[in-house]
């Protein structure tokens, strides 16, 4: 298991400029995400929040909506398991891509 600093019960950020996700840490993840009152936790692999490049792995349980929200970097997206939703909108708010 790499070395984490929490932030809070749903945000853990690694100790360590290089690090890895492996099994781990995502049997950690999925226990804290079902410990946590809004059933999500995440582990950000940049240093901080003024980090140029955001690196995060996160999980969700089957029972987590997380609303739309807008960035003003790129994202993408990876499924690793199970199955979600993924919706973009336009810059009016309509659903573009489903």
């Amino acid at each position: 298991m790499i070395k984490l600093k929490r932030q809070s019960p749903e945000v853990y950020f690694v100790a360590n400029p290089i690090s890895g996700i492996g099994p781990a840490e995502i049997k950690f993840l999925k226990g804290a995400a079902h410990r946590s009152l809004r059933q999500r936790c995440r582990i950000c692999l940049h240093a901080n929040e003024q980090a140029l490049l955001h690196e995060t792995v996160l999980v969700y349980t089957k029972n987590t909506y997380n609303r739309p929200n807008r960035h003003p970097m790129a994202e993408s997206f990876h499924l690793l398991e199970g199955k979600c939703d993924v919706i973009f909108f336009t810059d009016e708010g309509k659903p573009d891509k489903i």
